[in-house]
């Protein structure tokens, strides 16, 4: 059975290569497809969920310490693309970018310390909060869910034998779903639990510009670069509610639209060779990539002056492609 299948291949690749001018392969190459493998870290500012320590007694302002923001993890996301190519020179390409994100964090402090500390509940916004409130123990969970649709129109424009420009412009599509949960004990919940959930769902569209470039070293081998901004109008939708025993201390939902700013670099090396009489080319290419959405956070941002500026959403990490052009 493998032997008629490996006889068989022969026989059609054979026939393709009689079938073109090998000189003239590069003129068929028409379709391709990709894929990335990500290794991103996502790190959303504005998460602090508590902040440093103060003694219980003789503290009587507990929001002046530094703030303490959850860890943020790396994880694993992919990108799958395909385009089609008109002509010689103009390309037209779609991407899907999908990355589950998660920050965690946790603090405690004993009773049996001396003094005694506590810290302030950051996000416990009820309208009766007060400066002096306090607790012995907070711990949060934050996941972002990332789903990102790029349409791309490019044209290539070659300068030198070696190098290469490739301005684009076409669409961005993100859809942004954060969900945060911060719990509260001791202290001045020391009764009990003081449960807080938060949601922030952002989709949008809006143009793209990015100019990619290449320099060919030799070999196949080559070094690539590419930078890229996006103007986004879209929807927000937000919800915070907090919970303490079977009273809701806060129950806020809102939807409204506004724009948001985008930009991404990815920088790295290529290398690329053809394979099967030159009918089909292959690419591989791996590097560093960074994207940030401005002012994304759009959580709800309380009482005392937290959360004012920098809330920035930033993705960084490393990009491993493969692509397929026949």
């Amino acid at each position: 059975m493998l032997k008629r299948i490996f006889f068989t291949s022969t026989l059609f690749i054979s026939a393709l290569a009689n079938a073109y001018d090998l000189g003239e392969l590069d003129e068929i190459r028409n379709f391709f497809f990709t894929a990335d493998v990500l290794y991103w870290q996502a790190h959303q500012a504005g998460l602090s969920y508590t902040n440093r320590s103060s003694p219980v007694q003789t503290t009587d302002d507990f929001t002046k310490k530094e703030l303490i923001e959850p860890r943020f993890h790396w994880d694993y996301g992919f990108r799958f693309g395909m385009g089609f190519d008109p002509d010689d020179q103009w390309h037209l390409d779609i991407f899907w970018t999908h990355l589950d994100s998660i920050a965690t964090g946790q603090t405690h402090y004993e009773s049996t310390d001396t003094p005694f500390k506590g810290s302030f509940p950051v996000w416990s916004m009820s309208n009766d909060i007060l400066k002096g409130d306090f607790i012995s123990k907070a711990d949060s969970r934050w996941k972002l869910r990332t789903n990102i649709v790029d349409i791309d129109l490019q044209r290539e424009f070659y300068c030198w034998k070696c190098l290469v420009f490739i301005p684009q412009i076409g669409l961005r599509i993100p859809m942004l779903e954060q969900k945060m949960h911060v719990n509260y004990y001791g202290g001045s919940f020391h009764n009990g639990v003081d449960s807080n959930s938060m949601h922030s769902d952002f989709t949008g569209i809006g143009p793209r510009l990015s100019l990619f470039s290449n320099y060919a070293l030799g070999d196949g081998f080559s070094l690539f670069a590419r930078v890229a901004g996006s103007a986004l109008y879209g929807r927000y939708e937000t919800n915070h509610h907090e919970r303490f025993f079977d009273s809701e201390r806060v129950h806020e939902n809102k939807r409204y639209y506004r724009f948001l700013w985008s930009c991404d670099y990815f920088a790295g090396i290529q290398w690329q060779t053809t394979i099967f009489c030159n009918l089909y080319q292959i690419t591989f290419r791996t590097g560093w990539e960074q994207l940030w959405f401005f002012n994304q956070n759009q959580f709800k941002r309380g009482h005392f002056g937290f959360f004012r500026k920098h809330r920035d959403l930033r993705y960084q990490g490393w990009t491993f492609n493969a692509s397929l052009n026949f």
